[in-house]
């Protein structure tokens, strides 16, 4: 017989906040990359540019992560809070790629 996974729609929720929590912080950490040279008129040293820039892909990695457990963990609950972190996260990973490949040619 076939058991549900572990942790139902109470831990599909948590996961699904903890997803859109992670894109939170990416956004976050894009932020820096956008909002520096403006307050502080200079672009971001190169090494710590680097650094942020693995911090946000590593968020933005582990939240669409989480946000697909979420949803696997909700299935049939219709629930569509780890739509939204799956697609949130997903789009900030574009961003980053997107922002990488500029990047290169700059």
């Amino acid at each position: 017989m076939l058991r549900p996974a572990a942790g139902g729609p109470k831990g599909a929720t948590l996961y699904a906040v903890g997803g859109l929590g992670l894109a939170f912080v990416a956004a976050m950490v894009n932020g820096c990359f956008f909002f520096y040279p403006v307050l502080y008129g200079e672009e971001l040293k190169e090494p710590f540019a680097t650094g942020l820039g693995m911090l946000a892909m590593l968020c933005a990695f582990g939240g669409v992560s989480l946000s697909f457990i979420s949803r696997d963990l909700g299935r049939g609950t219709g629930a569509m809070l780890p739509m939204v972190g799956i697609v949130a996260n997903a789009l900030l990973t574009g961003l980053l790629v997107l922002l990488s490949v500029v990047g290169v040619f700059m």
